[in-house]
């Protein structure tokens, strides 16, 4: 799925709103996150200087103009999909990374499910409620420039991290030749001292979101 190729009419993204009274609430929960997390990616993205400007939940974001990268990030979302829809995805990591390989900066997206959330249908009510809380963070995500470094120059890269049933269904998937290349668990965070740059969190009835940055500490602080 490439974003650049959905239809205006709803800024760009897909429209998962389409019979969400009647979808069950971990499908439809997923979708909503999925494109959040798409708009978020690109909007991290967009010191790049190869973005353009689209609208999620009347927020302005930038997008890559970029088909490959579009697709690479689209992809990657989609494969995670069923490790969100069964509750086992918990982190996303973006990680900015030097010529070297090192990763100067993760952009972390944490994501917390209660396991008594509910299951069957879920309210428009409800889906409302989680856009409106994922419109702040991306209008956060729009204003964290200010309070970390320019990555103009670096590569980035998109690793998910699992636990417990989530780790062994990527690991399993990874052996299939499927989808996954397994990592170890440090690679989605920088070496060395960490400084946390908070950006904004969302809690709603059996859901939790953290947007965060951990950014390799230079030289000087250490």
């Amino acid at each position: 799925m490439d974003l650049m190729d959905q239809q205006a009419e709803n800024g760009g993204f897909p429209d998962y709103r389409r019979g969400s009274v009647e979808r069950d609430a971990a499908e439809l929960r997923a979708d909503v996150l999925l494109e959040f997390l798409e708009a978020a990616i690109h909007t991290t993205l967009h010191a790049r200087g190869m973005f353009e400007r689209r609208r999620a939940y009347e927020v302005p974001v930038w997008m890559s103009r970029h088909p490959e990268l579009n697709e690479y990030i689209a992809q990657a979302l989609a494969n995670a999909r069923p490790l969100l829809v069964e509750r086992l995805l918990h982190r996303v990591y973006l990680c900015f990374k030097r010529e070297n390989g090192a990763i100067e900066e993760s952009f972390v997206f944490e994501l917390q499910e209660s396991d008594d959330a509910p299951a069957g249908p879920i309210t428009l009510d409800a889906v409302t409620e989680l856009e409106a809380h994922l419109r702040a963070v991306l209008v956060k995500i729009n204003m964290s420039g200010a309070a970390l470094p320019s990555r103009e120059g670096c590569t980035f890269s998109l690793l998910i991290g699992c636990a417990g049933a989530g780790a062994a269904t990527a690991r399993a998937a990874a052996a299939a030749g499927d989808k996954w290349l397994v990592s170890d668990a440090q690679d989605g965070r920088p070496a060395g001292e960490l400084r946390v740059v908070p950006v904004r969190s969302v809690r709603v009835p059996h859901f939790r979101l953290q947007a965060y940055a951990l950014v390799a500490a230079p030289e000087e602080e250490l």
